[in-house]
């Protein structure tokens, strides 16, 4: 009989709750801008084995429903806290169909664990909702805090004007408010969105400016996060001796405060800075220790964006043949999870190799793949490697004068978003397109080129300009029109 289904599993339930050290404390109303710290209990283990007996005990008994709701927020803040967005997400969901609690609250909770799972549209859904509800009730921190989620959310998935847009309503909020520590975390978000833009004079004043701010404020992660980021754009920028000390730095307030998630991505910065200064056992040792901290947390993004990473670094120190499936596992992830952005950079990736194995029709495919998806999220960084890579194309099939364009219009970006390195490589492409065709002008854009490669890539970028030119050149059955320096000029 139904009744005595219901009297069992409400004799369930606590014959479970008092094995497992009775009942645990209440916890405070959720409070998206002042979040309290969770505390664990004994019964969080079976917190949503308990939330589904207080359910099935019946509808009709207040102080069932109100236990249902205690386990089952419990259970949700454990899923948070164990790295398991999937559960997390349906918990937080299950809780904001219940009377008595904070739905919007619940929504934003849901929203973030949705973006850690890689479920970027619901994710989008839910933390949108959530806005909207704390605007109806004029909440407006909470809608502050909503707003920077949903900005990141925006920033990974390429929706970059949406992201801008929502970093600055968000710092405009607190600023109304007198938030100054909220107001710089979403300053520090929009130099983010100034640098993903190449403005790096903008993004570096924003920066600083945030991280004044930050620096004494109570959240240690906030500054953190902003440092690491900071660091990213001088990397991007070749400033890798600084931002290597900056990557080291979050690297360890993240293994003092115990945030896995973040070490792992510090972990993988790491690996990528001694990787561009050819420290390669050490980048290893610091790729592997990424990928175990992403596949502890369950980040598949990282995961992806790791593999793909360390697949390059391998081109040049393995087999490049041994490497294609890492970079397909890498685009196929960020596929999965909804991040344009990266996969367009991965598919960049692809592209390199194969025209390393010689295989033009793939990387043609990949290439014009990059480019479209490149394009379709702004990402001019990107897409001035990727037309690096068409010239490349365009002169193993003899056509000349294609890779002189796309030489051209790759250096034209890379002048836009301060990529000295990239510059350089664009400068000595489209020399060597000219020189194919008997320019004589050819001669002034590859001096400049090796100028600029001595000063942002050092010998080793140097080297691999002048390899590029012979091997073309050997290609075509031509000799170089210029010797390769030895004396430190052309």
């Amino acid at each position: 009989m139904p009744a005595d289904r219901a009297r069992l599993h409400e004799l369930a339930f606590y014959l479970i709750e008092q094995a497992f050290g009775g009942r645990a404390p209440e916890l405070p109303p959720l409070d998206a801008a002042r979040p309290e710290k969770f505390s664990p209990h004994p019964t969080d283990a079976v917190a949503f084995e308990l939330s589904s007996h207080a359910q099935a005990a019946g509808t009709e008994n207040e102080e069932l429903g109100r236990l249902r709701r205690l386990y089952l927020r419990r259970a949700a803040e454990s899923a948070d806290r164990q790295f398991r967005p999937d559960a997390a997400m349906r918990a937080w969901l299950e809780l904001a169909g219940l009377p008595c609690f904070d739905v919007a609250g619940a929504h934003l909770k849901a929203g973030d664990a949705a973006h850690l799972a890689g479920s970027t549209d619901e994710a989008g859904k839910l933390l949108t909702d959530a806005v909207a509800e704390f605007r109806a009730r004029g909440d407006q921190r909470a809608e502050a805090v909503a707003l920077v989620n949903i900005a990141g959310l925006c920033l990974r998935t390429g929706r970059i004007p949406e992201a801008q847009q929502a970093y600055a309503q968000a710092r405009d909020t607190y600023r109304s408010l007198g938030d100054s520590q909220g107001a710089a975390e979403a300053q520090a978000g929009l130099a983010d969105v100034l640098g993903y833009l190449g403005e790096v004079a903008d993004a570096e004043r924003e920066f600083h400016e945030a991280l004044q701010v930050l620096e004494n404020g109570p959240s240690r992660r906030n500054h953190t996060v902003a440092l690491g980021n900071l660091a990213v754009l001088y990397q991007e920028t070749g400033r890798l001796e600084e931002a290597e000390k900056l990557f080291k730095q979050t690297l360890q307030v993240y293994r003092e405060t115990g945030e896995r998630r973040s070490e792992g991505l510090a972990l993988m910065n790491m690996a990528n800075v001694c990787q561009l200064t050819e420290r390669f056992d050490e980048a290893e040792q610091y790729y592997n220790l990424a990928l175990e901290a992403h596949r502890a947390v369950g980040n598949r993004r990282a995961v992806g964006m790791t593999l793909g990473n360390r697949a390059t670094m391998q081109r040049a120190t393995h087999d490049p043949a041994l490497t294609e499936a890492a970079h397909l596992d890498a685009i196929a992830c960020y596929r999965e999870v909804g991040d344009r952005v990266l996969e367009g950079m991965a598919l960049g990736n692809a592209a390199d190799l194969y025209l390393q194995l010689d295989r033009l029709d793939d990387a043609e495919a990949c290439i014009h793949e990059a480019l479209r998806v490149d394009r379709s999220v702004g990402n001019r960084r990107s897409e001035a490697v990727v037309l690096g890579a068409l010239a490349q194309l365009e002169i193993r099939r003899g056509r000349y004068a294609q890779a002189q364009e796309a030489a051209a219009r790759a250096l034209e970006l890379h002048v836009a978003v301060a990529n000295g390195y990239g510059r350089a490589v664009a400068l000595c492409r489209q020399a060597i397109a000219m020189a194919l065709q008997d320019l004589e002008e050819a001669h002034t854009p590859w001096q400049t080129g090796i100028a600029l490669a001595r000063e942002t890539g050092g010998p080793t970028l140097v080297h691999q300009l002048q390899q590029e030119l012979q091997t073309t050149f050997g290609r075509s059955g031509r000799q170089p029109p210029w010797p390769p320096a030895t004396d430190g000029s052309e």
